[in-house]
């Protein structure tokens, strides 16, 4: 952080009834400054406006203390009642290319040089200081940036006091003013220590704004890797939920082909057995090249005599079948008057072989059937 003096201009004052003075002063400006060491060199450093005319920067100028003269270093708390002759108001703004502020003088003697001729204003403030040599928009080179300045007290100063190529010209009608600026007198020892910290200071800035660089981009990295890591654990989500309906939709799959296949087993044997049924009610009338519906209407038919309706339904049209069956089954003299009219030919023998038969496939029949509903 650097300590600067600046040149600035005090305007016509307002004479107060007690003896007071108030004075509007413009304090400083925007542009390049150029301060000298004591050998001699040159230093420009360059108050953008974004700088000079920040929020901070002009409210750290209100009601900062007045002096007469600059004191040795910044005025504090120790030495502002030695130094102190008044105080910088409050309304502390832009004005061009200016900062104006009213300044209120309480000091007699100070008052009495400033009427002879001690007109001139000297603000003290810190910065700090950006090393990047660059060209202004105005095309004027400067060394460094001002940074963050912040205002400790104002001067009233004589002119020359910089030296004669910071004198300024005052009077009531113009408002000329160089702000130009030296750094205090230095030996050999003590302007080689401050080009020494001035270069560690450079050092310093560089190297922070080098590990804000590494810090930004490895905090980038980190919400990159983070976000990577994020995208997997979806995609994982993703795809063990996919699995896990792949799996639920193929074991659904299975149990329903197992039913499919249970299922036609039934239907197959429960076929075989009315084709059985059949060939013992129909005889020589039987058809196998029909369907379950026009066998159970053949054996309903032969065995009852009955002609079911064509409306009514294939559930219907088989348990009247097997109603026929069951009646056939308890009468055997039915089912001898049956098989006659079917052209079955009885051999005299005391017990059929095929009533036998018949009886054992009705008893199979009947327990499919109910497998079959």
């Amino acid at each position: 952080m650097a300590y600067r003096v600046d040149i600035g201009e005090l305007q016509k004052p307002t004479r107060l009834q007690d003896g007071r003075i108030i004075v509007d002063g413009l304090l400083t400006r925007t542009g390049v400054f150029i301060y000298t060491d004591a050998s001699g060199r040159d230093f420009r450093e360059w108050r953008p406006a974004s700088e000079v005319f920040d929020a901070e920067s002009l409210k750290s100028f209100e009601l900062v203390p007045v002096t007469n003269d600059h004191p040795e270093g910044m005025v504090s708390a120790k030495n502002a009642r030695d130094v102190s002759v008044g105080t910088v108001g409050e309304n502390v703004r832009r004005d061009e290319r200016f900062v104006r502020a009213p300044l209120a003088i309480n000091d007699a003697a100070t008052i009495q040089q400033m009427e002879r001729g001690k007109v001139e204003l000297s603000c003290g403030y810190t910065a700090d200081l950006e090393f990047r040599a660059g060209t202004t928009p105005d095309g004027e080179h400067f060394d460094a940036i001002q940074r963050n300045i912040r205002g400790n007290h104002v001067a009233i100063v004589d002119r020359g006091r910089a030296g004669p190529q910071v004198k300024v010209r005052i009077d009531a009608d113009t408002r000329v003013m160089r702000i130009e600026s030296k750094v205090r007198n230095m030996d050999a020892e003590q302007l080689k220590a401050y080009q020494k910290s001035l270069a560690d200071l450079a050092k310093a800035q560089h190297d922070a704004s080098e590990n804000t660089k590494r810090a930004d981009a490895a905090e980038k990295a980190r919400d990159e890797a983070k976000a990577r890591a994020d995208a997997a654990e979806a995609q994982l989500a993703t795809l063990t939920t996919d699995r896990d309906e792949q799996k639920a939709r193929a074991d659904s799959a299975e149990e329903g082909r197992k039913a499919d296949a249970a299922g036609a087993e039934v239907k197959v044997r429960a076929r075989m057995d009315l084709e059985d049924n059949a060939k013992r009610v129909l005889g020589d009338e039987y058809k196998a090249d029909v369907s379950d519906r026009a066998l159970h209407l053949a054996i309903v038919k032969r065995v009852d005599g009955v002609d079911i309706a064509d409306g009514e339904s294939d559930d219907y049209v088989r348990a009247y079948a097997h109603s026929s069956l069951t009646r056939a089954k308890a009468n055997k003299d039915s089912l001898g008057k049956i098989r006659t009219g079917a052209g079955h030919v009885d051999d005299g023998s005391g017990e059929d072989p095929e009533v036998i038969a018949y009886e054992k496939m009705i008893k199979r029949s009947d327990e499919r059937f109910k497998g079959s509903n």
